[in-house]
């Protein structure tokens, strides 16, 4: 079986206080790793919980 998506949370920067910003750089960094090795074609979803959360994605995602 083979995957076409994949959704990743904002884990633990919510109630375990994980800098945002931070996450965001650790997720993007290992998404972008993860699809150049493996030249998989699967969209990749970033489930964010806050609009802070999201503009954080949105400039790092625009900064690609």
């Amino acid at each position: 079986m083979e995957l076409s998506s994949i959704a990743f949370c904002c884990i633990s920067t919510g109630a375990y206080r994980f800098p945002r910003v931070r996450a965001c750089e650790i997720a993007l960094a290992s998404v972008c790793r993860v699809l150049a090795e493996t030249g998989a074609g699967i969209a990749v979803i970033f489930n964010t919980f806050t609009d802070e959360d999201t503009a954080i994605y949105e400039r790092a995602l625009a900064a690609l």
